[in-house]
């Protein structure tokens, strides 16, 4: 074997081990996993409504049908809290893999494709969102395959699915899925198989969005009619959301946000950009116009979080290999080597710091949710019923997250937030909020204050109508919109648990109760422990 090709084989093999490691550290994070972001919470609670037949009774689902279906059969088999984890876990490493077989097919080296699979691995969002219960892997991993199962012999089938899978995911995510299944020569061959792709991934996106809507509609026609409810529904959501959050970026966060996810991979990319199109022909069209397309969508429609440039990442990731390739070639087998150890080193140097802190946090080790929900069950009377003051989560920090300089534009990057889905999930039991007008008869933000907590449970009403007794429970957070650039300006006050009692004049009162996050959680295990819940206890 010739030194060049003894290098190559190094470079494969010092890639692969990092891919390794960094899949086995994402899997000790599942197995540990005691807290989640509030949208893994959300797709847990739609999961395990769906199969206790409370599913109508709830507001229009939003969550991406693949994860509630997932979630759904979890919970069936008392596997729900590590489940969406695990798939996560699972679309991190189908990502890599992906973007090797995206380039191989391609014609690019195996030794840059392995080593842009490497430093894929180490890109901080990605990491993040490996062994997390959202949607921003498996994102990732459907547009990922839709690459692979591009090139020079592409399956258009499979690319449908992908396709469909993406779309059903984020709406957004199926532009850049259609832009990247386009982007190739537009011949006759290749329209027609881009056809057949678009006609299967709308199938498939229709028939995930049914199926979930299915178990809870009589009807397939109503069934539809939920799905699109659903849409626009989200739709309204995602425009309050950019009016709210938009004016804190700039028209270039997209790529902001991939330099400071994962610097080395996104100058890496940059750079394969220019050569691909110096060449004319260097790299497939879509791995440059669909992230293209994609960052001008979200730019124009959707608020700037962090997460939501996770499906580019393949994209980058396949770019990055054109740059290394060219790079091996002009520095010879010695400096091949020499450069994925560079790239590898300024990602470790990003990423492992803000990791390592974030992992010893308190916040991040326990569950500071599950405290609540301890403290909530053992406050409850035999009749009570949680209610929620206020219309705002409550935002957890972690030390790292308090300064906010990770992603500043993004208002939720590092956040944990507590509120009704969360302790819906934990308690397994309804959850009530309280919408209350202020005095310009708007909606109030909620209720925070005892005395008016107080004059609420003599004078007020749950949202049934019926008044309050002696046995519920009031659960106090923030009348503010917990934002990263709000708490790292003004101090998080403690979250209230409340026990409505009858005072010794008669009237109803409050047993004030106030737990601090700054004392840390408890393991979720505790839940399970006599004396403070019998999961599945209590009226819904």
């Amino acid at each position: 074997m010739s030194a060049a090709g003894r290098t190559d084989r190094l470079v494969r093999r010092l890639a692969r081990i990092l891919c390794a490691v960094l899949v086995a550290l994402a899997a000790l994070r599942v197995a540990t996993l005691e807290t989640d972001v509030y949208d893994g919470y959300d797709t847990r609670v739609e999961a395990r409504r769906l199969l206790d037949g409370t599913a109508r009774e709830h507001r229009v689902s939003i969550r991406p049908p693949v994860l509630v279906l997932w979630g759904a059969g979890a919970e069936a088999l008392g596997l729900g809290w590590r489940a969406p984890a695990a798939l996560s876990l699972a679309c991190y490493a189908c990502t890599l893999l992906a973007v090797v077989v995206a380039v191989r097919r391609a014609g690019g080296p195996g030794w840059a494709a392995e080593a842009a699979a490497a430093l894929l691995a180490l890109d901080h969002l990605l990491w993040i969102d490996a062994a997390q219960g959202g949607k921003d892997a498996a994102s990732a991993a459907a547009c990922a395959g839709l690459l692979a199962w591009s090139g020079p012999a592409p399956r258009p089938v499979l690319r449908g699915l992908a396709l469909g899978v993406a779309a059903s995911l984020r709406p957004t995510n199926g532009l850049l899925a259609l832009a990247l299944a386009a982007g190739a020569r537009p011949t006759r061959a290749h329209l027609g198989q881009l056809a057949v792709t678009a006609v299967v991934g709308v199938l498939t996106w229709l028939a995930l969005g049914i199926a979930v809507h299915l178990l809870v509609q009589p009807t397939a026609a109503a069934a539809a009619g939920a799905l699109l409810e659903s849409i626009r529904f989200e739709a309204a959501a995602q425009g309050g959301n950019v009016a709210k959050y938009g004016g804190h970026a700039t028209e270039v966060w997209p790529l902001v946000t991939l330099l400071r996810s994962s610097p080395a991979l996104t100058l890496l990319a940059v750079g394969g950009a220019l050569l691909a199109l110096r060449r004319r022909g260097g790299a497939p069209l879509a791995w440059f116009a669909g992230p293209a397309i994609y960052g001008a969508v979200l730019v124009a429609a959707v608020h700037p979080e962090a997460r939501y440039v996770t499906p580019l990442l393949p994209s980058v990731a396949c770019l990055a290999a054109v740059a290394l390739a060219r790079a091996g070639a002009r520095r010879g087998p010695g400096g091949r080597a020499a450069l994925l150890a560079g790239c590898a080193a300024v990602g470790l140097a990003w990423t492992a710091p803000y990791e390592w802190a974030r992992c010893r946090d308190p916040l991040v080790r326990a569950s500071f949710q599950a405290r609540v929900a301890g403290e909530a069950a053992r406050a409850l009377g035999p009749d009570g019923r949680l209610v929620y003051t206020t219309t705002q989560p409550f935002p957890l920090v972690p030390a790292v997250a308090r300064a906010g300089d990770r992603f500043p534009a993004d208002p939720f990057f590092g956040l944990r937030h507590l509120g009704p889905v969360v302790l819906e999930y934990e308690l397994r039991r309804g959850v009530s909020m309280v919408h209350v007008q202020g005095p310009d008869g708007r909606p109030s933000p909620g209720l925070t204050d005892p005395g008016d907590l107080r004059r609420l449970v003599r004078l007020g009403r749950l949202p049934d109508g019926t008044p309050f007794r002696p046995g519920d429970v009031l659960l106090v957070g923030v009348d503010w919109v917990p934002t990263t650039w709000e708490v790292a300006r003004r101090p998080v006050p403690p979250f209230g648990v409340h026990r409505v009692v009858r005072g010794a004049d008669g009237r109803l009162d409050l047993a004030l109760a106030w737990l601090r996050q700054e004392d840390g959680g408890l393991p979720r295990a505790a839940l399970a422990a006599p004396g403070i819940v019998a999961p599945g206890a209590g009226p819904r």
